[in-house]
């Protein structure tokens, strides 16, 4: 199995890193999932499996997360969130230069730690004319980058999401690959660890 993670999980796996015990039992059961199947795919805990991250994947889990603690600033503040498109370019809302560094430090060391024990791949972007056909079947620019990444550019088997767009489509793409939720895909890791023993 090789398996891609896209910028979803990678984002919750940022959120729970950041919030408290008593915070996480409160959400939801793919949320929840995302911490130890990251953090077991960094430490080596899922072998023989391959992992794929890629540039897309991180660029736009950071994204996420600074679009998030904004949010939380504005909430903090009781601004509605229906202006986060007006504010969230005022530098007031920006991560500082310290809560940046963190979260690339994070994401850089972990994916460090996971390629030295030969079951990470991080991925560049194929030639985007291979991102075009799933533009052509509805998918947004960005989603049809992560679909090229682990389709055309690593031959992955899996694509571990959050995303609707993703999960709402899975049997348009089932020919090119199995679209799987995170506690699912984390479910099916332990069982074929237990198996393997």
């Amino acid at each position: 199995m090789k398996a891609y993670l896209e910028s979803s999980v990678v984002t919750d796996w940022l959120f729970l890193k950041t919030v408290e015990i008593p915070v996480r039992k409160r959400l939801g059961v793919d949320v929840k999932a995302c911490l130890p199947l990251v953090d077991g795919i960094f430490q080596g805990r899922f072998k023989p499996h391959q992992f794929v991250f890629s540039w897309w994947t991180v660029l736009e889990a950071i994204h996420n997360y600074a679009r998030s603690r904004a949010e939380f600033r504005m909430l903090l503040e009781e601004l509605s969130l229906r202006y986060s498109e007006r504010v969230r370019t005022h530098p007031h809302y920006w991560l500082s230069l310290r809560e940046l560094h963190e979260v690339r430090t994070e994401i850089t060391e972990a994916i460090i730690r996971g390629r030295k024990l030969g079951r990470l791949t991080f991925s560049s972007l194929p030639d985007w004319n291979k991102a075009l056909p799933y533009v052509r079947m509805g998918f947004d620019a960005y989603d049809s980058l992560h679909l090229a990444i682990a389709i055309h550019g690593n031959q992955c088997t899996h694509f571990v999401t959050k995303d609707r767009d993703f999960t709402d489509s899975a049997k348009i793409l089932k020919p090119f690959i199995l679209i799987v939720r995170p506690q699912a895909f984390l479910n099916e890791l332990r069982n074929s660890r237990q198996k393997v023993r």
